[in-house]
């Protein structure tokens, strides 16, 4: 799972999605279960995950399914410490 540390989501959610595409594709890997940990300040965790009905290495559709995922969870205006990128299945 990559990670990093945040203070605009959706900007730092497409740098995210750019190293999880590039290695995916370095190692010609596909996922079919995206999962996304969001932590919260000052060290509260969440954890969300998808599966799609296919594997994918598509940036794309990888962006697209985790941003959906962030944006299921309830900010409300809480400052994001980290968000963390996986792909497995």
């Amino acid at each position: 799972m990559y990670s990093m540390a945040v203070s605009n989501g959706e900007s730092h959610s497409s740098r995210l999605t750019t190293r999880r595409k590039a290695l995916t594709r370095h190692e010609q890997l596909k996922g079919l279960v995206i999962a996304l940990k969001i932590r919260f300040r000052p060290v509260e965790t969440h954890t969300r995950s998808r599966t799609l009905k296919t594997p994918t290495a598509s940036d794309v559709e990888i962006f697209r399914t985790a941003w959906s995922l962030v944006q299921s969870e309830p900010w409300d205006g809480r400052p994001v410490r980290l968000i963390g990128l996986g792909i497995s299945g």
